[in-house]
């Protein structure tokens, strides 16, 4: 859900289709790899370690791992859940603001 209001919301914003996919796809790499999507990174520096912990990818997959491995933190599991539903609502309202200044036929080409 988060990805599609994401998307929604880039394109709306950039009103440009190739580079609302490039953003989009620049923003998943760069997302997947510092959550340690694709091998395990050591961030030291304080704002890349804020960063990451406010990226969704990183917290899915933190809320994964605390349900596997250590199922008595219920509490973490739903301060995950009420950050994502709110991450997913505030995009769905900005997505919502800016279909009203878009045209109707504005991306059928």
């Amino acid at each position: 859900i988060f990805v599609v209001f994401f998307g929604l919301c880039i394109a709306l914003l950039t009103r440009n289709f190739l580079l609302s996919n490039v953003l989009i796809s620049s923003f998943a790499v760069a997302a997947t790899f510092l959550a340690g999507g694709y091998f395990i990174v050591d961030i030291r520096i304080r704002f890349l370690q804020t960063i990451r912990n406010l990226l969704p990818n990183y917290v899915v997959q933190s809320t994964l791992f605390t349900l596997i491995y250590n199922p008595s933190e219920v509490e973490y599991v739903k301060h995950s859940l009420i950050y994502l539903i709110v991450l997913c609502l505030s995009l769905a309202v900005i997505s919502l603001f800016l279909m009203r200044k878009v045209k109707a036929c504005q991306f059928l080409r």
